[in-house]
Parts: C-alpha cells; structure tokens; sequence
C-alpha cells in the first residue's frame, strides 16, 4: 500500500473539518449515481494554487502530487484562507520522472478517479477520506487526499466534500503556464453527489517534499534536558507489541514522572513524565520489574517501519511520530493546566537499568528528533517494586 506521508497542515486549512460519509460499496469502488441524478455546482474559477511533489512513496508504478487551489481569499498567519471563498484539493499519481529531474512538472493528461482507494496508477486521482490526526491540543478529524470546501465569511472552517468521481485535464505550456480543468464528484455528508466544475490558469511552483518523511516538529526542546524531579514509576505489560507471535520477547512500558503526574489514568494529562517502552525477555514478569541490562534505542528504517531484527529483547522503541495524546514509543511530555505544553519525541539514545532484589535505577541517556539533536538524561532510583498499571473498567 502506497504511504500518504503528507499531513498538509500549512495549506488550505487540512486540520479544519468534520466527519463526513464515505459513498462507496462493500468493495471499495465508486458507485455514482446515475447522470440524471446528479446536481451541478457553478463552475469554479480558481485564482490561486500550489503544488507539491511527494516522490514514488515506496512504489515503482507511479509518483504522487498534491495540487491546492482555491478562490480570491485572504490567509490568516498559518496559511489558512479565510473566506467567503472556495477551494479545492487533488492528491493524484502520475508517470514516475527520470533520475536526475528536479523540476517535477506534472505529465499533461486526463487524470481519472481511481477505481479503489488503494490503487494508485498513473493519470488517476486518490479518493477523499477523513483521517483522524493527534496534536499537542487534541484530536481531531481533517479531510485527506481529495476534497472541495466552501467557506463562510470570516470562517477557515469548512465541511469537506470527499471527491471520489470524476476526472480533470492537466495542460502544460512551453511556458511553464498550467491549464487545470475538471469536473469531480464527491460524496460529503449530504450525500448530494455533486458535481464540481472548476478551471485554473496560471503558473505553479512545484514544491519538492519527496525527501520530508521525518516529523522534526515533534519535539519543542531548544536546549538539552535534564530530568531530576521525578518521584514516581509505573510500568505496563504490553506482550507482543509487534505482533509477532513467536514468544520472542515483551513489551514493557515504563513511565516516570514528577509528583503532579496523574498515573491513575492510563494515559496522564498533568504534570511532567518520561515514558519509554523497553524490550524484555518473553519470560519476563512485568510484576517483577524490568530486567536489568543495558537497552538500546532500535533503528527506524529511513522509509518508516521497523525491521524484523530490532524487535528483540534488550531494544527501546523510538517514539511514534505524531503521536500525543497517547504516544506509542519513547516520549517526554510536560503538561500545563492539562495542555501539552513541551514534548519531545524521542529517536535515539539507551537506558542501564541497574537492580538489587525489588530496587531500580534507571539511567536514561537519550537524544529527540531534531536535526539537531538535544539530549534528554535522566537518572532515577526506587527502592520499592513499581506499580504496574491495571485496566480499570
């Protein structure tokens, strides 16, 4: 399955939306209605686009692009338009480019909707879904790949129609000047299947995100980090995390946190923590501890994943990217009035754990996701054994 590494933040409010129905059958491809049925919107002329090239995404068939557009709109500081107005987004595949090209100017052609959202050929557009997406703040749920938007005034809120029908021409002067014409259907909460007519002229810059599969913005630390406050531990049995099922090894997941971390709750919203999810020994008991011995971060692969290898006793997991208010992996988390208010993910780096009967001593030497990485050490002793956290229902 093709890797949709985008989250589309900076252009054309992508975290703004509500749920909205998908229109397909049990199989997974398009049924529209019949032509008769279908309304019209009024043919959009859009003034304003951006595009964005994402590479092969793993595959060998076909590239990805992202083209924005949207009508005469002011935008506010994050990049959002502010309306009234429209816009409109189309995440396509085309022809692969020749090793060496850095210009990416999308193939001319007829880009036709895809049969099924999990089949990417070249010259088709990918279905509109809504995904949800973690952040500092919370959860939410932003439209994804295809989708039309209107926007009241004042307002960069909109209901996204998820476009999964339709086709639209894509021209290429000698110039560099692009002619994007189309009509796209979607299937939005209404159910309306309405058509959108819409036209673009102009130049686009395409912007080369081919090589930005890291989230370097999931750490706020702009200096190195010590962590000497904590006063308390919580650990969690995981078992086989990966899935596995060969009796390889446990997951254990290990919190330490300061006196106003709540681990009452599974996943705590108040204070200052450290979780990080160490690799044990399949026999290991989670009521006992952590066995002592020495763990070292695994390596995440460039293209995401990890490999079969890493997922053996006495490895850490890197922290998940994206993921906040219920990290998975390795992360440090400060909350203030219950908001995450610094965090970071951590990629690299071990932890010694030393023992004497029930006792522990935790030696955290860690490094986050930056460029430019900061270190984040901890040092943490407990004579008594660690709580070890239970589902409350």
């Amino acid at each position: 399955m093709k890797l949709f590494r985008k989250l589309g933040i900076p252009v054309l409010c992508a975290l703004f939306g509500v749920i909205s129905a998908a229109c397909s059958d049990d199989s997974g491809s398009v049924t529209p209605p019949a032509e008769e049925e279908t309304p019209t919107n009024e043919a959009v002329e859009f003034v304003n686009a951006s595009l964005v090239y994402y590479g092969m995404g793993g595959l060998t068939e076909s590239c990805e692009f992202e083209l924005s557009l949207y009508t005469d709109m002011d935008v506010d500081p994050s990049g959002n338009p502010i309306g009234p107005g429209k816009l409109m987004r189309l995440n396509f595949n085309a022809t692969p480019f020749e090793d060496g090209e850095t210009s990416f100017v999308v193939p001319s052609g007829r880009y036709s909707a895809s049969q099924t959202s999990y089949i990417f050929d070249p010259f088709t557009f990918n279905w509109g879904y809504m995904m949800s997406v973690d952040l500092p703040s919370g959860t939410i749920e932003v439209p994804k790949c295809s989708f039309y938007g209107e926007l009241a005034e004042g307002r960069t809120d909109f209901e996204p129609d998820l476009l999964n029908y339709g086709a639209f021409e894509v021209r290429v002067a000698a110039d560099g000047t692009y002619t994007v014409v189309g009509c796209v259907v979607g299937c939005g909460s209404n159910a309306t299947f309405m058509k959108h007519n819409f036209t673009y002229t102009g130049k686009i810059e395409t912007v080369d995100r081919s090589d930005d599969i890291s989230a370097t913005g999931d750490t706020t630390l702009e200096a190195d980090l010590t962590l000497d406050g904590f006063t308390k531990a919580r650990l969690k049995d995981q078992g086989d995390l990966f899935y596995l099922q060969d009796n390889s090894y446990r997951a254990f997941d290990l919190w330490l946190g300061d006196d106003a971390a709540d681990f009452e709750n599974e996943w705590p919203s108040s204070g200052s923590m450290l979780k990080t999810t160490f690799l044990v020994p399949f026999d290991a008991a989670v009521a006992d501890g952590v066995p002592a011995g020495e763990y070292v971060m695994m390596t995440d692969r460039v293209d995401g994943g990890i490999d079969r290898t890493e997922i053996v006793p006495y490895k850490l997991r890197p922290g998940v990217a994206g993921q906040y208010t219920r990290p998975s992996g390795t992360w440090y988390l400060s909350y203030a009035d219950n908001i995450l208010a610094k965090y970071a993910r951590i990629s690299a780096g071990k932890v010694t754990v030393e023992r004497s009967g029930a006792a522990h001593t935790f030696t955290l030497d860690l490094t986050d996701c930056a460029k430019e990485p900061h270190k984040v050490t901890c040092r943490y002793s407990q004579t008594e054994p660690i709580e070890v956290y239970t589902y409350k229902f």
